[in-house]
């Protein structure tokens, strides 16, 4: 009679890695997995939120930073917004609450952090086309301040707080 001895558990959990090949490019892991082991950060793959693509929370009320990506993200939108989180990561240790969200700092870390995934040509060519002339074209002047024409299927809505959403054309 044969018996079958239980697996240990560290040979059925997936490393880091393996997590993260699941979500993003392949080319990518290395410098993701450098970033999440030298910051003090817990990264969340969670269900899909339609309000948002991921989030960062500052290590207030826990000593950690948190990162959370949505999991139904193809992978080049998850490692954009992983970059997108983690230069808020990188402004909040530089700068705490004395900048904006997507102020210039933020801006120009998230420009540093997108560097090395765009010079190791992860990113498809045709997610960096420009779209065609008769797609967007912002109109001046208005007294109200520039509109934008589309001919999308979505329309541009401006809201009073200078955020612009995308919403179904009725």
């Amino acid at each position: 009679m044969a018996y079958l001895l239980p697996l240990h558990p560290s040979l059925l959990m997936k490393t880091y890695r393996d997590i993260l090949a699941d979500y993003m490019p392949e080319k990518a892991i290395p410098i993701a997995l450098h970033w999440l082991e030298n910051s003090n950060v817990q990264l969340r793959i969670t269900k899909s939120r339609s309000s948002k693509l991921g989030d960062y929370r500052p290590p207030v009320l826990k000593k950690y930073h948190r990162i959370s990506v949505n999991h139904d993200l193809n992978q080049f939108h998850f490692l954009i917004t992983l970059v997108h989180e983690y230069a808020h990561l990188k402004n909040w240790e530089q700068h705490q609450r004395n900048v904006k969200p997507h102020g210039p700092e933020w801006q120009k870390a998230f420009r540093e952090y997108m560097q090395p995934f765009l010079q190791m040509d992860i990113f498809p060519s045709e997610a960096f086309r420009k779209p065609p002339i008769s797609f967007i074209k912002v109109v001046f002047p208005q007294p109200e301040g520039p509109s934008i024409v589309t001919n999308s299927p979505f329309r541009m809505e401006r809201f009073t707080s200078s955020r612009t959403f995308l919403s179904p054309k009725k």
